[in-house]
């Protein structure tokens, strides 16, 4: 028997010794993870399955017939110390050096457990492919083994491994679907939780389309790969796969899996809109698909057809909480406020009780309602009643503007100043507020120092630079206008309204005309069913005395919603087009509306108008 460094200082271990001291070893070793538990933090970021495998070995390990003597005892022990005292590389080389050294998968186990808690992906790796060596028909090894070669990338090494067990699993599926049961889990969807680890998609993706060669006349399989490419961003094609199995399964679920896809591509609402919409002219009483739908269609900001679908599940379903509060949504994106307040009011009777965000955004509607009706006593009490923590920031700036709008600009700062904001976008929320009361109490050099305060400590924030933009718009301060909203747009490309203001600021300056409507089309484009970009697209028409277009663009704004500026627009059109009867009678309305509004009296005076 060898001697060990412990048996320099100690007399010899017996036999009956070594045997009891054997089975404490192999009892360290099946129960060794309990030496230090992982933290939440690394529990996050080791790969799942490998941990597990590397923890449920259990009785199917094929241990070698070797004794373990005083000396490999001794430095077991030893490491187990070391790794516990926060020397784990020390015991990992040791547990590997004995592992190859007695051919014992348990300590390739141990090594492989040290590694992953340590978060050690290569030496976990190294360790997991020892232990398979040793242990070639444990499941566990092999599927650590499969699980860390995908981990750290070497797809190729683990497609063989991929392969074996995905034919084993489909021979299995298929006898387990003979018999009627089934598993929860395809084999395909297996392979794809394996390869979800991948570093690179793309090539997770490459992989399983030569994986699932055989197999793409399968919806099982062509599900996959559809999941698959849409997650390596391969839009189109996860489209084209969603495609196939709509045809090879027409259900419900597929055509939502196409929707869904496609509305990542150029184009792709409208696309989802035309899969939906046909799917529901063969089942049009699917409440999944109308639900989808509906949702489409206000992307595309297409609110009665929205509200048109929902509307007869509301007649089946009048106490429908749910549905209510949709509708209601889309009443007041169509400004049918009357409407809206129904459904509010009946929404907060029928409303769970355990609903209070819920109850806490309806609230905030009505409030909105009775504001833009003027009722400022009742939006005041409406927001009395939020019960929301989340949105108490919202509440206090909604309240101070709102006595803003009452005149009371002393009364509203004051509110604002109460304010504690714990973030930075509620830092930039009390700003913007702070900043519209000046702006309305015409303190528009005050309002520019509130913003160019907020952008000291908070710079290329969008919102603070779109609104100095809007503020040096007033003061005309035109170069910083100019370099604000294009820097918006650099930072939120897919933004319209900078793209609309910055258009707008040309054409209404008769500047640059053509670029003017570029921008405005590009920001018609991101918000198709925009009321004010349509405007600006007819006001900058206008500009370029396209009359004719302009009249029909502005028509259609002014139908969208039949605001005062719009109104103005179409009114001065009107006028220069010769119809005067029909300009007295818009701007007229405007008027009685809204007397003093600075935007019409110019316009009056401009188009030469004293009496209307």
């Amino acid at each position: 028997m060898n001697k060990s460094p412990l048996q320099n200082s100690t007399r010899a271990v017996s036999k009956q010794g070594l045997r009891c001291a054997s089975a404490l070893m192999l009892a360290l070793l099946t129960a060794c993870s309990a030496q230090k538990p992982l933290t939440a933090t690394s529990a996050e970021k080791t790969p799942a399955r490998a941990v597990q495998a590397a923890k449920t070995a259990g009785d199917s390990e094929a241990f070698p017939a070797v004794e373990f003597d005083s000396g490999v005892i001794y430095q077991i022990l030893a490491s187990e110390i070391a790794s516990q005292r926060g020397q784990p590389a020390t015991a990992y080389a040791t547990y590997m050096s004995l592992a190859t050294k007695l051919k014992d998968p348990r300590l390739a186990r141990r090594g492989l457990e040290i590694a992953l808690r340590e978060q050690n992906i290569e030496s976990a790796l190294e360790s997991a492919q020892l232990w398979n060596a040793l242990s070639p028909n444990n499941a566990q090894a092999a599927q650590s083994l499969t699980v860390l070669l995908v981990s750290t990338g070497k797809l190729e090494e683990a497609l063989p491994r991929i392969q074996s067990k995905l034919n084993a699993d489909k021979a299995a599926y298929a006898a387990a679907v003979a018999t009627g049961l089934p598993p929860e889990d395809t084999p395909f969807e297996q392979v794809q939780r394996q390869l979800l680890r991948a570093p690179n998609k793309l090539k997770a993706y490459e992989l399983m389309q030569t994986l699932f060669a055989s197999d793409l006349n399968n919806p099982l399989a062509i599900r996959v790969l559809a999941a698959q490419a849409h997650f390596a961003n391969l839009n189109d094609k996860a489209v084209e796969y969603a495609k196939l199995l709509l045809n090879a399964e027409y259900t419900a679920a597929n055509a939502m899996t196409l929707a869904q896809y496609a509305q990542s591509t150029e184009g792709g609402a409208k696309f989802a809109i035309g899969v939906l919409e046909k799917f529901l002219k063969k089942q049009p009483n699917n409440t999944e698909v109308i639900s989808a739908l509906a949702r489409f269609y206000t992307v595309e900001q297409e609110w009665t057809k929205a509200r048109n679908l929902f509307e007869p599940m509301l007649a089946e379903n009048p106490d429908n909480a749910e549905i209510l509060y949709v509708v209601a949504g889309l009443a007041i994106q169509q400004n049918d406020r009357v409407a809206a307040n129904r459904y509010f009011k009946r929404f907060l009777e029928v409303s769970p009780e355990d609903g209070e965000r819920e109850l806490s955004a309806m609230y905030l509607s009505l409030s909105q309602l009775a504001e833009e009706d003027k009722d400022y006593e009742d939006a005041l009490k409406w927001l009395g009643k939020v019960n929301n923590p989340s949105v108490n920031m919202t509440v206090l700036v909604r309240k101070a503007l709102i006595q803003g709008k009452q005149n009371k600009f002393t009364e509203a700062l004051g509110t604002l100043s109460a304010a504690k904001p714990r973030t930075d976008s509620e830092k930039v929320q009390l700003a913007l507020a702070e900043i519209q009361l000046l702006r309305d109490s015409n303190k528009t050099d005050a309002a520019m120092q509130r913003v160019q305060r907020s952008l000291g400590e908070l710079p290329d924030q969008p919102d603070l630079l779109y609104e100095q933009a809007m503020l040096a718009e007033k003061l005309q301060q035109l170069d910083t206008v100019e370099k604000n909203l294009r820097r918006v747009i650099a930072l939120r490309p897919d933004n319209p309204h900078a793209y609309n203001a910055l258009g707008y600021s040309f054409a209404d300056r008769k500047i640059r005309l053509e670029e003017a409507k570029s921008l405005i089309e590009k920001a018609l484009e991101l918000a198709p069913n925009d009321a004010f970009i349509t405007d600006s697209l007819g006001w900058v028409l206008f500009r370029m005395g396209r009359n004719a277009e302009a009249l029909e663009v502005l028509k259609r704004a002014y139908e969208l919603k039949p605001d005062a500026e719009i109104a103005i627009h179409l009114g001065e059109v009107l006028w220069v087009m010769g119809d005067g009867e029909s300009a007295t009678k818009i701007l007229r309305t405007v008027k009685s509306n809204a007397a003093t509004n600075s935007i019409l009296q110019e316009t009056l005076v401009r188009l030469g108008i004293r009496d209307l």
